[in-house]
């Protein structure tokens, strides 16, 4: 669907529900930001989730955090005079005296909590009612955009109290946990998804499949290993020199870098070789 940019402006911000906003959503999400399929997918993992899968649930979580920051993205490029969007991708809020709130998009992701259980899950069932809750929360958050209110409903989720309990901890769990290992030592690292699949040896579908359902059991001593590389590293180093020093071939790794022996899966004697170092140097 093609949407035009005041019809962005106007569902991010202004327009009152009517029954083509799911679709409005999906188009701004798919065919503005290029985030396609998400909200399919946020409405696959839902129902999943809600039942009890535990893997659903963080794909779940990682659906709405996806379509929480399209949502912001196209915020950003529908109106930059209020947003503005760091190196890294993050969207903040800029206030009328010039200063940033960057707490927008933890704001909005600790939304995914209730969206199963509210009135938009009601009326237009959990694919669209999860994504519109997502919407009517950024309207909530963003100081000069009227609310988006549901119509009145005559019923409610059907769900056992301790189902939804259970859900409720487990989405919460997950969204204040600290960043999975493989993100943060890609982010570290500064590596491309492809350079983090070849520091284990598999494909960029190997990492994706990994980041939905979890490390092999085989992969974890690895993991650990080089998220402790990563945090030594972090504690002793400005983070900005990290992915430069990582690519660095120096002689107390033969001639190679740091990665080179990752992906020889030397990993733990190279541990032990940048422990030693920082035994006796001071933080760069």
């Amino acid at each position: 669907m093609a949407v035009k940019d005041r019809d962005v402006q106007q569902l991010l911000f202004y327009a009152d529900f009517d029954e083509r906003m799911p679709a409005l959503l999906e188009g701004v999400v798919g065919g503005v930001v290029g985030e396609l399929g998400v909200v399919g997918e946020l409405g696959r993992t839902v129902e999943r989730a809600v039942q009890g899968a535990h893997h659903a649930t963080t794909e779940y979580v990682r659906s709405y955090r996806r379509l929480a920051h399209a949502l912001l993205t196209a915020a950003a490029e529908s109106r930059p005079e209020a947003f503005v969007v760091d190196a890294a991708g993050h969207v903040e809020m800029r206030g009328s005296s010039g200063a940033s709130a960057g707490w927008i998009e933890a704001a909005l992701d600790q939304t995914a909590v209730g969206a199963p259980f509210s009135r938009w899950a009601v009326l237009l069932g959990l694919r669209d009612g999860v994504a519109v809750h997502a919407l009517a929360s950024l309207r909530l958050l963003v100081p000069d955009a009227y609310p988006l209110d549901p119509p009145e409903v005559t019923h409610v989720i059907e769900i056992s109290d301790l189902q939804a309990r259970r859900f409720m901890r487990r989405v919460s769990r997950y969204l204040n946990a600290e960043d999975p290992p493989l993100e943060r030592i890609q982010e570290i690292f500064g590596l491309s998804k492809t350079e983090l699949a070849e520091l284990f040896g598999i494909t960029r579908q190997g990492i994706t499949d990994w980041v939905t359902h979890g490390v092999p059991a085989e992969r974890q001593e690895k993991i650990a290993a080089i998220a402790a590389i990563a945090d030594l590293l972090e504690s002793k180093l400005k983070p900005e020199r990290i992915p430069g020093i990582a690519r660095r071939p120096a002689d107390a790794y033969d001639g190679q870098t740091m990665l080179d022996l990752i992906r020889q899966d030397r990993h733990g004697e190279l541990l032990e070789i940048i422990r030693r170092s920082f035994d006796w140097t001071t933080a760069a």
